[in-house]
């Protein structure tokens, strides 16, 4: 079972307040959320940045 974890995001770009459950895990290491008409991924951990459109 994976182990509860608390997001407070500092700054992201394109992250939207209004939208609820924006921002999800995708896997243990990778969140997603949308920006403009796109969906980020970013690694947490290498903190890498991926565009989907």
């Amino acid at each position: 079972m994976a182990q509860k974890v608390n997001v407070e995001p500092h700054h992201i770009f394109g992250l939207c307040r209004e939208l609820r459950n924006n921002l999800l895990f995708l896997d243990e290491q990778t969140i997603i959320f949308p920006s403009g008409n796109n969906c980020v991924l970013y690694d947490i951990h290498q903190r890498w940045t991926k565009l989907i459109s």
